[in-house]
């Protein structure tokens, strides 16, 4: 499940129900409550803060890595 922080409010959203594969810029990649309006419920919403970007993950340039949770006491 790849995630990425929405560039609007910073909030961790998956690729699949975020706007993540349609974005055509870094910025346009939002979660779906900015999308929306409405967060979708399949997971709670997190902010994105702590998290680090996936060394090894292969995501398209033009928009943002692919976040991981710190391993707990990094």
């Amino acid at each position: 499940m790849p995630l990425f922080a929405c560039q609007n409010c910073n909030a961790i959203e998956n690729t699949a129900v975020g706007w993540y594969w349609c974005a055509k810029s870094f910025e346009d990649a939002i979660c779906s409550e900015c999308r929306t309006g409405t967060w979708h419920g399949h997971f709670p919403k997190q902010d994105a803060d702590g998290w680090v970007p996936e060394e090894r993950a292969i995501h398209p340039r033009h928009l943002p890595p692919f976040l991981t949770k710190p391993e707990e006491g990094s």
